[in-house]
């Protein structure tokens, strides 16, 4: 007789699509426990930024506060994993008041890699004084942080995926669950694309560029964060006549790997684009572009050399110094696109093994050996 399997609830902010279900290994996580999925879009985001989630799970569509409050007494599940992070409102930071008034046992997920970054004050200056709705949306930001560390919640666990972060950021967490990060999952996994299928790109030897979609990245409305590029047009000028450049200089075509969430593919005219197999891309790739996606750390399971991509705008924002400090941590070339002497040589198509791997020990695992993300998570 089949034992049942205990329930726990996820809290999504975002839609979970097809391929957010193979990277959170959500296969695993529904084959370990019975999981109730509340989609809570309609209570924390726009209407514009609703999305349907994937087939492959059925998700409680939780429409407001009352209804919040409802499936909670009616369901009196009491483990809970949270989609939602740490609280960026005082609407998200309600949600966890109700959540520790039912007495729920709440888990956070940590996987991405964290790299840190140190916003200097006189780019800060810059960045919001061009823009009067910037310094009012920062400033409401700096309030509620400032409300949020007085009136601290005390969570339970929280699922880290690198080693140097069980001592950072997580002061406010009862147990540290020691799992790997998301794209070393997938790595090791070989999930090279959202249908799981193995496809091998057989063309000739390329470079890949591992899209940010920095001027338009949805999550930044999500988050509402200003995006690092708002001179668009400028920023794919400057980038596409340096992939030309490339592209004559070492004979290597540039292969987009289009960000999973991007949009507007039009952007990049005359370049191959291909979206959800940037694993198996960066396996059979010569070398990696890069400004600061999460992807990268398949480039260093990869081993593949890797060339940082900045900009004078990229670098007065807050992404700028997260771009020098990866390239400083991999001991790897850091290339402005706005500066036409690129100064780019072979000798720069290199790998320095030593920090490689010691950023896959520090950032991409805390335990190598499990089988899933969630293989530590015991309710």
């Amino acid at each position: 007789m089949q034992k049942n399997k205990n329930k726990i609830v996820l809290l999504l902010k975002n839609h979970i699509s097809d391929y957010d279900y193979i990277r959170f290994d959500l296969k695993y996580l529904t084959s370990k426990y019975d999981v109730i999925f509340l989609d809570l879009q309609k209570i924390l985001l726009k209407k514009s930024l609703y999305k349907n989630n994937t087939t492959k799970i059925r998700a409680k569509d939780v429409k407001n506060i009352y209804s919040f409050f409802k499936i909670l007494r009616k369901i009196n599940i009491k483990n809970i994993i949270s989609f939602v992070g740490h609280p960026k409102n005082f609407l998200e930071f309600f949600l966890y008041i109700i959540l520790k008034y039912y007495k729920c046992n709440i888990s956070f997920i940590d996987l991405a890699p964290k790299v840190g970054t140190t916003f200097k004050t006189e780019n800060k200056l810059f960045f919001y004084s061009r823009n009067f709705s910037k310094f009012i949306k920062v400033t409401k930001k700096y309030i509620f942080n400032q409300f949020y560390k007085f009136f601290k919640i005390d969570y339970e666990n929280v699922i880290v995926g690198g080693a140097i972060e069980q001592n950072n950021r997580h002061k406010y967490f009862k147990n540290i669950i020691k799992s790997h990060s998301l794209d070393f999952s997938l790595f090791k996994n070989l999930y090279l694309d959202v249908t799981g299928v193995k496809a091998k790109y057989t063309g000739k030897d390329y470079a890949i560029f591992l899209d940010d979609d920095l001027p338009e990245h949805i999550d930044y409305k999500i988050n509402k964060q200003e995006p690092p590029v708002n001179d668009i047009k400028k920023y794919y000028n400057e980038l596409l006549t340096f992939f030309k450049f490339f592209e004559s200089n070492f004979n290597l075509e540039i292969i987009i790997a289009s960000h999973p969430k991007r949009e507007k593919l039009s952007y990049f005219k005359n370049f191959k684009i291909i979206k959800y197999k940037t694993p198996e891309l960066i396996m059979n790739s010569s070398v990696t572009f890069v400004h600061a996606s999460n992807s990268l750390s398949f480039s260093v399971l990869a081993k593949k050399p890797i060339i940082f991509l900045t900009s004078h705008e990229i670098n007065r924002s807050w992404m700028g110094s997260r771009i020098v400090n990866l390239s400083k941590i991999l001991n790897s070339r850091l290339l402005n696109i706005d500066n036409k002497d690129y100064n780019l040589s072979k000798e720069n198509l290199l790998i320095c093994k030593k920090s490689y791997q010691n950023y896959k020990n520090k950032y991409l695992i805390c335990d190598e050996n499990i089988k899933s993300i969630w293989s530590n998570l015991d309710f």
